[in-house]
């Protein structure tokens, strides 16, 4: 089981998230591990695939970011595929006042979205 220190890598670092979420992290490192970082549309293909609600793949692949609503809860999990922390990125204005960190000093955190945010 990967914890967010070990997690070097995009891969690990998606199926951490994966893991989090309660989705099949073996069944996505399986998966994803094929796929190359540099394509982000075959990367959210098979997130779809695996993850039950939905996710979202964006920015450039320096600073790729993941967010993956939580199924059957509240929530997101959002993820910095770069594996900096959170509170390092130029959010956008309408991010800052949108996005609900949990741990803006990890890669990886749960955050609260708001609804408009999150449904447009």
């Amino acid at each position: 089981m990967l914890t967010p220190t070990t997690a070097t890598t995009v891969h690990d670092r998606i199926v951490e998230v994966v893991r989090r979420l309660g989705s099949d992290a073996d069944v996505c490192r399986t998966t994803i591990e094929v796929i190359p970082a540099s394509e982000p549309n075959r990367l959210a293909d098979a997130l779809a695939a695996i993850v039950p609600a939905r996710t979202i793949l964006t920015s450039t692949i320096e600073r790729r970011l993941l967010l993956a609503e939580h199924h059957g809860a509240i929530g997101w999990t959002v993820a910095d595929l770069a594996g900096q922390p959170h509170r390092t990125r130029a959010w956008p204005p309408w991010a800052a006042t949108a996005i609900e960190f949990d741990d803006l000093s990890s890669w990886i955190s749960t955050a609260h979205i708001s609804r408009a945010a999150s449904t447009g």
